[in-house]
């Protein structure tokens, strides 16, 4: 796979501010790491954009026992001002291993940092 040295650092960097806002159970802080006409395409719904509805996710997210997110870079290039990232992830709850799967996103940069602008994911999980 594709890596690009210090882009890569600089999207390891935003992945590891996520998952600290995660952690940190801040649902806002969260949102505004993406553009302001950012995207989420969650499975199982419509997409979701803007901040408020990237907000209202993560926080309906977090309300339901998730309290840890793991994320892995697996490959990551730019596109001008634009980047896009393959990626791993992780999701856990009070008891350990929710959900893993694979995370496609698009980045802007904007006012000089990485933001994220469109995030899709599925779980690697066999369906109940």
């Amino acid at each position: 796979m594709t890596r690009a040295p210090g882009l890569e650092g600089e999207i390891a960097a935003a992945n590891a501010a996520f998952a600290a806002a995660f952690e940190r159970q801040d649902a806002t802080a969260l949102a505004h790491l993406y553009t302001e006409g950012g995207c989420l395409l969650p499975a199982h719904r419509d997409a979701l954009e803007g901040r408020p509805a990237i907000e209202a996710f993560w926080r309906e997210l977090m309300e339901s026992g998730m309290r840890r997110l793991q994320l892995e870079l697996v490959e990551v290039d730019s596109i001008g001002e634009s980047a896009y990232e393959v990626g791993r992830y992780t999701l856990e709850d009070e008891r350990g291993t929710a959900d893993e799967g694979k995370v496609l996103v698009i980045w802007k940069r904007e006012g000089g940092q990485w933001r994220l602008h469109r995030a899709i994911w599925n779980t690697r999980r066999p369906a109940s």
